[in-house]
């Protein structure tokens, strides 16, 4: 036995807390950039948020459940539902990138405030004396790139996204397909 197989049958025994993990540190991640860095979120950012709300819960639960008797029976159930719940946070990530490349159109969604304020008297006042200035969170403009390195730009937030997903989609797969089998 080789030391790849083994990390790998590590992983995929321990996969259902590996995913847990990673969609805390995701969303923990999100937020500190959201709320500390002050990068406001779009529509669709909100939206690739939701695949690990409902990752981290199918985690949590399968998790859960591996530590009964029906831990075994459920492991593959548990990992194809994770995969399903990747794979959505996926499209979502890879749509929005090709609307950052300029490869497709966005919706028009896209163009609005996923903050928006409730609409009051003083915010239609404030509109038209200028006060009041909503600020609208265009999906297809990145607010952030990374690496810069030379002329190359970066990746975008959704584009780091989607290769994320897209390997938790595999390893959920994996693990549904190599997982547990008692």
């Amino acid at each position: 036995m080789n030391a790849i197989s083994a990390l790998i049958r590590t992983v995929v025994r321990h996969w259902l807390w590996i995913a847990l993990g990673t969609c805390v540190v995701l969303l923990g991640a999100a937020n500190y950039i959201e709320h500390v860095d002050g990068i406001r979120p779009c529509h669709l950012c909100l939206e690739q948020r939701k695949a690990y709300w409902a990752g981290g819960g199918i985690a949590l639960v399968g998790a859960a459940v591996g530590c009964t008797r029906w831990g075994p029976r459920t492991f593959r159930i548990f990992c194809a539902l994770l995969a399903v719940a990747f794979a959505y946070g996926l499209w979502q990530s890879v749509f929005q990138t090709g609307g950052e490349y300029h490869w497709w159109t966005l919706p028009e969604s896209c163009e609005a405030d996923p903050h928006a304020k409730p609409v009051t008297a003083e915010n239609l006042k404030g509109l038209l004396d200028g006060s009041f200035i909503p600020q609208i969170v265009n999906c297809g403009k990145p607010a952030w790139w990374f690496p810069h390195i030379g002329e190359f730009k970066g990746l975008t937030m959704a584009a780091w996204n989607a290769i994320i997903s897209f390997k938790l989609v595999a390893w959920s797969l994996f693990a549904a397909w190599r997982g547990q089998k008692k």
